[in-house]
């Protein structure tokens, strides 16, 4: 399995996280920058896009995933 997405339960089609720029994010160990400013307040931006896990194209319809974020800061 591909560490750098997502199986959700559809077969075919994993979810891939990327960040504002592109870049992957790797479930498990990936990190997102962020700065708290004077309010305490961050905005994080990330994007989430269903893709193939087997070179295949998947079938049309619906699928869902689920998946956890964690944050860490000091």
């Amino acid at each position: 399995m591909n560490r750098r997405r997502l199986r959700p339960a559809t077969t075919d089609v994993g979810v891939q996280i990327t960040d504002s720029s592109g870049k992957v994010i790797e479930p498990n160990s990936g990190l997102i920058p962020f700065q708290l400013d004077d309010n305490l307040q961050a905005t994080v931006t990330f994007h989430a896009a269903p893709i193939s896990t087997t070179g295949n194209t998947p079938a049309e319809g619906t699928f869902s995933a689920t998946a956890y974020i964690r944050v860490d800061f000091a």
